[in-house]
């Protein structure tokens, strides 16, 4: 399995906590989309004998362009690799800029997934967190995406913010629970240095949830999804029976993936393990694709045991853990010869737990991931 990551990097508002790779001035949109293009192009022979299983158009707010330019691109996509026959295709909306137009255009163009930013229900939340829509217009939007025909939708949601408790957050959930979705991303919020919302807080002009009440707010999340049958999958993510990500199961498995765009990240086994990534300068990507039809700053291959560290580090993030026979006929290891004893010390600690024939987080492992990964990592890494 192969995967497509496609970045577009615009919005028409960056809210007050990204620090993703976007940009509000559109002025360049249409050179991007050419660049995109011959940047494809020129992975063409790259990707011949790969087969691509999942396309995420990511962002950003893809659908801050026109669809017709979505379509283009995704024109583009069909030409230069080839597609397996039931291929995931994915693009992420926001709802301000969602219309029933570009609903079809995506449709016409093969999307067959919508992934809609919610974030909450309550305009008071959206507002502090710089946030274009409101209750009312997120509810415009996902009635769109349904009459344009589709059925595997996301909402993203998330918890920790401004203003919100964990009654107030268990009403979003409730809410978005009840609609017509089959997967819901759950996400607290992350405070990055250098955003708006970080400023506010250190400042102490914005106040959020304590870590406790955050706690709570993703517990208590947690119960109502399953209760509504949308079954925890990973750590952030829930979905009903059939209707995971597919596209985000690969990276949680290790798997191979081309990104295209500016700050776009790909991992591909070419002379071996190898990741590389894009210059996440808007007028460098554009410039450098035009050029050179490649616009890559940083590439390096992957070590065996880096490799077999991603594989446990990113397989523990899913429910169902790191499968231990396909780990060995992957990496040549069996998974506790991999971790040099960390598997070990991290059982004893009741961080992890083999059953089934996996290795996975228990319930308190999944809320320690950061601690999981650095005790792997103190183990695994290069010069142990």
């Amino acid at each position: 399995m192969a995967g497509l990551y496609i970045h577009i990097p615009f919005c028409l508002q960056k809210c007050r906590y990204c620090d993703f790779v976007s940009y509000t001035d559109m002025s360049l949109a249409e050179r991007y989309c050419h660049a995109l293009i011959r940047e494809m192009a020129q992975y063409g022979e790259t990707m011949r004998d790969k087969v691509i299983e999942t396309v995420f158009i990511g962002g950003g707010t893809p659908s801050a362009l026109e669809g017709e330019a979505i379509a283009a691109v995704l024109g583009e996509v069909g030409k230069r690799f080839s597609l397996c026959a039931d291929v995931e295709v994915t693009i992420e909306c926001n709802p301000c800029t969602v219309t029933p137009d570009k609903l079809r255009r995506y449709a016409d163009a093969g999307v067959n997934r919508i992934s809609l930013g919610c974030q909450s229900t309550h305009d008071d939340i959206l507002s502090s967190i710089g946030r274009l829509h409101n209750a009312a217009g997120f509810e415009r939007a996902l009635e769109n995406v349904l009459r344009a025909g589709f059925e595997n939708i996301n909402v993203d949601v998330m918890y920790g913010l401004p203003g919100q408790t964990v009654v107030r957050f268990a009403e979003t959930v409730e809410h978005i629970a009840s609609l017509p979705i089959a997967h819901i991303s759950a996400y607290s919020l992350i405070l990055e240095p250098g955003t708006p919302l970080y400023e506010s807080v250190q400042s102490g002009a914005t106040t959020l949830p304590d870590d406790e009440v955050t706690a709570d707010m993703q517990d208590d999340c947690i119960q109502r999804l399953e209760a509504r049958g949308f079954t925890r999958y990973e750590v952030s993510n829930f979905s009903r029976a059939g209707c995971e990500c597919r596209h985000n199961l690969n990276y949680w498995r290790n798997g191979e993936y081309l990104g295209v765009g500016a700050a776009a990240h790909s991992a591909l086994r070419l002379s071996g393990w190898t990741r590389f990534s894009n210059t996440p300068d808007l007028g460098d990507y554009i410039a450098a694709v035009t050029a050179s039809g490649r616009a890559v700053v940083d590439e390096r291959a992957i070590t065996s045991r880096e490799e077999r560290f991603e594989g446990l580090m990113l397989g523990l993030r899913m429910a169902c853990g790191v499968a231990l026979d396909e780990f060995a006929a992957r990496y040549g290891v069996t998974a506790r010869e991999a971790a040099c004893g960390a598997i070990e010390a991290l059982e004893g600690r009741a961080l992890l737990v083999e059953e089934g024939g996996s290795i996975r987080a228990t319930a308190r492992g999944m809320d320690l991931l950061n601690v999981i990964d650095e005790e792997l990592y103190a183990m695994m890494k290069p010069s142990a």
